[in-house]
């Protein structure tokens, strides 16, 4: 369960890499793995998920979108091996000494004309995460790191 405090701790841990990814990193909120939360949720909607979650947010999202206030990014996807086929997104803002994650949805579950054949998730009520600004800079500095070192992501980033 996350940390009922207003401001959440982030950790990023690299787990290898996704096909067109590059070094990939799983989420953890103070201390429990992100996903453990978002199974817990989506379960409201469907005794099991239709599509199986891996840890997906790649070196795109770690060097641009996670400080970028107004960009979505991916903590999740398929495990299929084509991370389009089930993606799970949030919405980074930075305001003050705080960066905000919120605005969630799963792609393929947010055609609201389709909620009664049970096809809708309505993600309102997950909750925005909220991080100390110099956390969370400290935490995306340590990946960003790996990244610089990984020769898949810079293939990725353009930049080999």
């Amino acid at each position: 369960m996350m940390n009922s405090n207003i401001v959440n701790h982030l950790t990023l841990k690299p787990v290898g890499h996704y096909p067109g990814l590059g070094a990939i990193f799983d989420v953890y909120i103070d201390g429990v793995c992100f996903l453990s939360t978002i199974a817990k949720f989506e379960q409201r909607f469907h005794e099991r998920l239709n599509g199986a979650y891996t840890a997906a947010l790649g070196c795109k999202d770690i060097m641009q979108s996670l400080t970028t206030s107004g960009s979505r990014f991916m903590p999740y996807a398929c495990d299929c091996g084509e991370w389009q086929c089930w993606v799970f997104q949030g919405v980074v803002s930075g305001y003050d000494n705080y960066f905000y994650w919120g605005d969630w949805r799963n792609v393929h579950r947010d055609n609201k004309s389709k909620a009664t054949d049970g096809l809708y998730w309505n993600y309102k009520e997950f909750p925005t995460l909220c991080f100390d600004k110099s956390q969370y800079l400290a935490e995306i500095t340590k990946a960003r790191a790996i990244i610089v070192n990984d020769k898949a992501s810079q293939q990725i980033l353009g930049r080999s």
